[in-house]
């Protein structure tokens, strides 16, 4: 029998499937049957309730491939997560973007994160970011962050370092810093401060 819990998860929070819901697996594709066989007991984001009072669940899978699942709230339960300093968040948000785990940088922002590209462009929202993220990784194979200093003050955590990646073939590298300002152990805002030539010179040769 599922648990019931006092403090029922928010849209936004990390949550764990308790029990494998009664019929959630019937009738669907193997390799969907293993997606959510795989994530049971880790954490999933909870994206809202629906009008029946399902818990919306999304996760991605081992292949890339996004997947949203519908179950009733008493399968599930709030992660365990321990409270962290801005600068473990902000370190944390780094290590998923270096490893391009989408779903924990999804899990890393607030629900109306922003962020701010080094030439000023504006987009907001997680959901959005979490479909620029996977879209940039696959643009950009091997991105990867390289922090060489850090300074925090309150929420607002500065990192310098490098950033790296690979377009088209061949591999760029530039001096970058990032802020971050943090909000309940999620990052609502990610600024990069880089200069994007060598790269911009990889697009243009590879045109």
């Amino acid at each position: 029998m599922a648990g019931s819990h006092s403090k029922k998860p928010r849209p936004g929070d990390t949550v764990v499937l308790t029990e494998m819901p009664p019929g959630l697996l019937d009738g669907l594709p193997p390799e969907d049957q293993r997606a959510i066989s795989e994530v049971f007991g880790k954490p999933v984001l909870l994206n809202e309730y629906d009008d029946h009072g399902r818990a919306e669940l999304e996760f991605t899978d081992r292949e890339g491939v996004i997947h949203f699942i519908y179950v009733d709230p008493s399968f599930i339960r709030a992660a365990e997560i321990a409270s962290s300093s801005p600068l473990d968040t902000a370190r944390a948000f780094v290590d998923a973007i270096n490893h391009h785990n989408v779903d924990d940088i999804a899990r890393l922002m607030t629900k109306d994160h922003v962020f701010i590209d080094s030439l000023g462009g504006v987009v907001r929202g997680r959901d959005k970011m979490k479909t620029g993220w996977a879209s940039y990784f696959q643009m950009v194979s091997g991105y990867t962050i390289t922090v060489e200093e850090t300074f925090s003050d309150g929420p607002v955590v500065i990192l310098l370092g490098v950033a790296q990646g690979t377009y088209a073939g061949e591999t760029w590298t530039t001096l970058a810093a990032w802020r971050a300002k943090v909000r309940d152990d999620r990052v609502a805002e990610w600024r990069v401060y880089a200069d994007n030539e060598p790269i911009r010179q990889l697009m243009r040769k590879a045109r």
